[in-house]
């Protein structure tokens, strides 16, 4: 997929806003996807979006789009977003993402999709990268809900028994080195209703299962 940079999809500096970016990304995601699925997808998640180098006005914007992983209902598509000098021809890579597509029937429930045909050992190393990145993703996102409900847990509890949550311990003596600093006592108020919503999010956090892809 190929888009020429005008002045429309730049900012003040004659680079592409990230924005303008983002959406040829999803829609040449969007055309991988459907290519292999051969159904209606839709976009689940952009679980990864990096800036490299910025896109300046005039230049040619090359997208490319691959399949990664299937799964049962899912799709991860990379994308690789270069700039080419229009009167050099020098590419630079850009902008690169890693995106989420679900196949969906005209109700809007999830449909198979067909397994990946790895024919080559690169295809074959792409898939299981991609297979490596839903579990590193899926890891991540655990371990935040469990940090996060753990200190919902807390605060809920502090504020309920003390009716306040303390943030720094009054007089505690901190020490790097030679250097020491004394900290006091900042509490934030929290009603005893607020502390029980705390507690309960934060378990649930804990209890219950996090999306996982499928």
């Amino acid at each position: 997929m190929t888009q020429l940079l005008l002045p429309g999809d730049a900012n003040a500096l004659g680079a592409a806003f990230g924005g303008s970016v983002m959406g040829w990304i999803d829609i040449a995601a969007a055309v991988s996807a459907q290519r292999h699925a051969r159904q209606q997808v839709v976009t689940a998640s952009m679980d990864e979006l990096h800036f490299h180098a910025p896109i300046k006005i005039g230049f040619q914007v090359i997208l490319r789009a691959r399949v990664m992983a299937a799964f049962r209902s899912s799709m991860e598509v990379g994308v690789t977003v270069h700039a080419e000098d229009p009167l050099t021809g020098e590419r630079e890579l850009t902008t690169s993402a890693l995106l989420t597509f679900v196949a969906l029937d005209r109700a809007g429930s999830k449909l198979p999709v067909p397994p990946l045909l790895q024919a080559s050992d690169d295809e074959r190393l792409a898939g299981r990268a991609g297979g490596a990145a839903q579990s590193l993703a899926q890891a991540a996102g655990e371990a935040m809900r469990t940090l996060l409900g753990v200190a919902l847990v807390a605060a809920g509890t502090a504020g309920f028994w003390f009716g306040a949550v303390p943030f720094k311990h009054e007089e505690t003596v901190f020490k790097l080195g030679a250097i020491e600093a004394k900290g006091t006592v900042d509490k934030v108020n929290v009603p005893k209703p607020l502390s029980l919503g705390l507690v309960v999010a934060g378990t649930a956090l804990l209890v219950l299962p996090g999306r996982r892809k499928k």
